[in-house]
């Protein structure tokens, strides 16, 4: 890796971080945040005193892919080796114990260590009790702990009870302030602007990708904490993405599946269409609350009929066959049943955020289309918004209401999008 001579702005980050027990790096997507808190570890690893080192992440894989595999790659295998089965990483001749903070029982596992230096990667992912834990394990007489994090909501434990009370800030536009708090912590906020590796291009796309979801880009683009409040999909409008008639499907994505026994059951059929755009062209649903309930057995035998004999609107063709149904990935016992009944079916991507985002820049860029027959999913469109009391409690989640066939559609797009991303003119880069 060709490891670029710092900006001003990294630099003086470096410098105010050095003057603190506490740094944490924060701010929108690719602003170098990452990189510049690793240089600032990696002045710590060589200068700073004798004793035990922890590196941190959600998970050691997500340590690895953002922070190990950027130190190896700056520093060679002679300087920065990581032996992945005893946890341990080699950087410039000190021993560091690798540890994960996914849960709450994370926390147990540095129970005990007596540290004078830690790195933690993706900091608000992680639960409370594990960085405070983390905190309490410090014990020279001036350790440092240096993290990083992403926007989240305006009420998360990180931004309320550290970043806020934080004695420095250097702001997103270069400012430096000093509040005058007692925590011994610096904030250091950086935007994708503040990147020198990333052309105008890259910058202007990526802005424009997450301009579809405007809670991301205030997050994301702008370093914004806030919180989820409103429509999910603010963009939608039924002037854009409604339709009467269907193009030619050149290719069938599938049958998303949202599975509820005592509640609805949505099936939507998803398709590419002749003309670059997804399509949602026909719908199924069964509301379990209104009507009777129905078993297993019995929604598949229904949804095999649904496929037998319905037809897409413009083609005189009756029936499909779809090559996957991406069901709700809680729902085991209907996957059984319909393999059973001879029916394949694969589970669904159910990673809520990023799927929602997919979604969202789809219908930005003019690319999904829904036809007008899909009743239930235009009106949960409409009506689908974020839950007010988890965003009170620092959490992002939309509200669990009326939202069968808009998480049918969301395990439809969010699973295929290996397969219609080829066909489909988007600027945005595949979400994991």
């Amino acid at each position: 890796m060709d490891l670029q001579p710092l900006t001003a702005k990294q630099r003086l980050g470096v410098q105010i971080s050095r003057q603190h027990q506490i740094t944490i790096y924060e701010g929108s997507v690719r602003s170098a945040k990452t990189i510049t808190s690793l240089i600032d570890w990696l002045d710590f690893v060589r200068n700073g005193p004798p004793g035990n080192l922890l590196m941190a992440g959600k998970t050691t894989r997500t340590l690895r892919q953002n922070c190990i595999d950027e130190l190896v790659s700056i520093l060679g295998t002679q300087l920065c080796s990581y032996n992945e089965g005893k946890g341990v990483l080699t950087l410039l001749g000190r021993r560091i114990i690798i540890a994960s903070g996914n849960d709450e029982s994370s926390k147990d596992k540095i129970r005990g260590l007596s540290l004078v230096g830690a790195y933690v990667d993706e900091l608000s992912t992680m639960p409370e009790s594990f960085f405070s834990m983390l905190t309490s394990r410090m014990s020279d007489a001036n350790p440092r702990l240096i993290g990083t994090s992403n926007p989240d909501s305006a009420n998360h434990w990180l931004k309320k009870k550290y970043l806020d009370k934080a004695r420095v800030h250097l702001t997103r536009t270069g400012e430096v302030r000093t509040p005058g708090n007692d925590l011994d912590l610096a904030r250091l906020t950086f935007v994708i602007d503040d990147n020198p590796t990333l052309t105008p291009t890259y910058v202007q796309q990526r802005k424009a990708e997450y301009a579809a979801t405007p809670l991301l880009y205030k997050r994301l683009i702008l370093g914004e904490w806030c919180i989820a409040e409103g429509a999910v999909y603010e963009v939608f409008d039924d002037q854009r993405h409604v339709v009467d008639i269907v193009p030619e499907i050149v290719q069938w994505l599938g049958v998303g599946l949202d599975y509820g026994t005592s509640n609805a059951t949505a099936a939507l059929l998803v398709g590419i269409g002749s003309d670059g755009c997804v399509y949602v062209t026909n719908e199924w649903r069964h509301d379990g609350h209104t009507e009777e309930q129905l078993s297993d057995g019995q929604i598949s035998q229904r949804l095999r009929t649904w496929m037998r004999t319905l037809t897409v609107p413009g083609s005189r063709d009756k029936g499909i066959e779809p090559p996957r149904l991406i069901v709700d990935p809680s729902a085991a016992s209907l996957r059984k049943q319909l393999q059973l009944d001879g029916l394949g079916s694969m589970r669904a991507h159910n990673k809520v955020l990023s799927g929602i985002r997919i979604v969202a820049n789809l219908l930005a860029a003019d690319k999904l289309r829904i036809h007008r027959g899909c009743t239930h999913l235009l009106d949960e469109m409409a009506s689908y918004v974020w839950d007010p009391k988890a965003s009170l409690l620092g959490e992002d989640k939309p509200l669990k209401q009326d939202d069968h066939s808009v998480d049918a559609l969301r395990y439809a797009i969010k699973t295929t999008q290996h397969i219609w991303r080829p066909h489909v003119e988007l600027n945005f880069e595949e979400v994991a």
